[in-house]
C-alpha cells in the first residue's frame, strides 16, 4: 500500500505490520553505483584491479552453476592479464546472457559482430583442466 504526500515523499505499509510505515524518501543512491566501470583514466592501475576482482566476482556469480564454473574458471585464469581494453570487451561480455554465452562457446551459433573480439575468441578455446581422481 502506498501513501503520497503533498511534498513529493511517499510512505509505504508494510503488509506484515500495516500500523507501520517506512518513508521511502530518505533512500540513498551512491553516485557510482550506475556509472561505467571503465572510466576515462583507465592507467589507474587501482581502478584496474578493482576492475578486475568486479569482474571476476561476476565471472562466477551468472546464475547457474555451469556458468559459474566455465566463465569463472575463464576469469580467474585470464583476468590478470587483461589490459583496459580486454577488460572492457570482458564486461560487455558478461552482460550477454549465459545460454547466449555457451551457445557461442561451443560454436553452435556463430559470435556476433559486437562481441567479435579477442576476448570472446579465447573464452571459444577456453577448456577446463581435467577432475583429478
Amino acid at each position: 500500500m502506498r501513501t503520497d504526500f503533498a511534498d513529493g515523499r511517499m510512505r509505504i505499509a508494510l503488509p506484515w505490520c500495516a500500523a507501520w510505515t517506512k518513508p521511502v524518501s530518505h533512500l540513498y543512491t551512491h553516485p557510482t553505483m550506475n556509472s561505467p566501470a571503465i572510466h576515462d583514466d583507465t592507467t589507474d592501475s587501482h581502478a584496474l584491479e578493482a576492475l578486475r576482482r568486479k569482474l571476476g566476482f561476476r565471472a562466477w556469480h551468472r546464475g547457474t552453476r555451469e556458468a559459474d564454473l566455465l566463465i569463472g574458471s575463464f576469469g580467474d585464469r585470464h583476468l590478470p592479464d587483461f589490459d583496459a581494453e580486454a577488460l572492457h570487451q570482458f564486461e560487455l561480455l558478461l552482460k550477454e546472457n549465459d545460454p547466449d554465452i555457451y551457445e557461442w562457446m561451443t560454436g553452435r551459433t556463430p559470435i556476433p559482430r559486437e562481441h567479435d573480439n579477442p576476448v570472446t575468441r579465447l573464452l571459444r578455446k577456453f577448456r577446463l583442466p581435467p577432475a583429478s581422481p
